[in-house]
């Protein structure tokens, strides 16, 4: 799979390309047992920012490079001969997996098995509320990990230590060190630490949704509903075809509730079963 990764403000980053097995097509019991894999929810990742904020800690990015080829299989897996590589005859020739890769059901499983082990032994410990934040403390050093897969980012009061820290994850992993937090998990992160300030951002994802329902060109708005308006039955969607663009419509929504503008929730909640959730994008370009 070939795909172009952009930045959180829509710039162009990289051209990627990914093995991707047909995960789709493996049987329960025999090609896999678990797939559980913990990602840090965004509530938790807000709570860590604002203690970056509150207690003036760094924050530092890194990416780990084909995070799941780390991860070792339990299980024998078999897959087709991908795309461009040739050993023998391809229909009769097939390929043993012993690493976790892209697509597989218990992919996710095994690379999270694999990270945990590492950070343990680097002395970090995994906390009990959300199984993918992970904290190290010696002496007077604390570091606070919240991983997403296969980004993770350090906070800490000291740079010297999170560098250490890189330096023996090194050892383990091929990462891609990303410097000082400028952006995660698709949100645009302005921080002025001379005034204790940090903001979060979609912008780019919220215009990318509003040209997608062919509201490119519209003007930000102030206010994020009319303080008039009476919801009723006769603002719902009237046919199914409605209701499904109303559903597609909603999701991102519900995502950008999340971190940038939580105020959102509330109006989501209340508009959700209307036609007038569009309004609110309109609203958050204008944040």
């Amino acid at each position: 799979m070939f795909i172009q990764k952009f930045h959180a403000d829509g710039s162009f980053e990289r051209y990627k390309g990914r093995l991707v097995a047909q995960g789709f097509n493996q049987r329960p019991g025999f090609e896999y047992l678990k797939v559980f894999a913990p990602t840090v929810h965004l509530p938790t990742l807000r709570i860590i920012l604002a203690l970056a904020v509150l207690h003036d800690l760094h924050l530092w990015s890194v990416d780990i490079s084909h995070a799941y080829f780390n991860g070792e299989i339990n299980r024998d897996v078999y897959m087709e001969q991908p795309e461009g590589f040739a050993e023998g005859n391809p229909k009769k020739v097939i390929c043993k997996l012993n690493k976790a890769v892209y697509g597989m059901k218990q992919g996710g499983n095994r690379w999270n098995r694999k990270m945990r082990a590492v950070l343990e032994s680097m002395g970090f410990k995994q906390t009990y509320s959300n199984a993918a934040v992970y904290i190290y403390t010696w002496s007077d050093v604390t570091i606070i990990l919240p991983v997403f897969v296969d980004d993770m980012t350090y906070a800490s009061k000291s740079l010297d230590a999170i560098k250490s820290t890189l330096d023996k994850l090194c050892k383990h992993f091929k990462i891609h060190d990303l410097g000082p937090t400028t952006e995660i998990l698709g949100l645009k992160i302005d921080r002025d630490r001379s005034n204790c300030l940090l903001r979060l951002s979609q912008r780019q994802y919220c215009l990318e949704m509003l040209s997608r329902y062919g509201m490119g060109d519209c003007k930000p708005v102030l206010t994020s509903m009319d303080p008039s308006l009476c919801l009723s039955r006769d603002h719902g969607p009237k046919t199914n075809t409605l209701s499904c663009n109303l559903l597609t419509m909603v999701v991102p929504l519900a995502h950008c509730s999340i971190c940038p503008a939580p105020l959102a929730q509330t109006l989501l909640t209340l508009l959700a079963n209307s036609h007038l959730s569009l309004p609110i994008l309109v609203w958050l370009i204008g944040t």
